[in-house]
């Protein structure tokens, strides 16, 4: 529910291991991303929208990572709901974020249960 800057992001999470600058033939107009190692953060004019943790380097709300036990995820509180394809679920902090402000997407594998993935999209981003 924050806006934060890449600036903000740099100065938490330290220099990006590399990063991809916007191109004019871009789909998305602006749109930054840095890697940290193979985790994902997207962010257009200068503001974070996305971002996709693929390792355990990161916690989704200092606790939920990669390579845990799915049923972990119930320790977060909030509203988790599957999908329609299986292994996806998403995580709502409350009900005002699942009508209005978005969602964390959990990616499961379904052969052990373990996180693979967790996805934070921006419910818009700015064209």
């Amino acid at each position: 529910g924050q806006i934060y800057t890449d600036s903000q992001i740099r100065d938490s999470l330290g220099t990006p291991t590399s990063i991809i600058l916007p191109s004019e033939d871009d789909e998305v107009l602006d749109l930054t991303t840095y890697f940290y190692n193979n985790n994902e953060f997207f962010f257009q004019n200068g503001m974070l929208t996305d971002f996709v943790i693929s390792s355990n380097q990161f916690k989704l709300n200092n606790f939920l990572t990669v390579g845990m036990d799915f049923s972990r995820a119930t320790q977060l509180g909030g509203i988790i709901a599957s999908s329609t394809i299986p292994g996806v679920y998403y995580w709502y902090p409350n009900e005002i974020y699942r009508s209005e402000k978005g969602y964390a997407k959990i990616i499961v594998n379904t052969s052990d249960n373990t996180i693979s993935s967790i996805v934070v999209e921006s419910p818009i981003l700015m064209l």
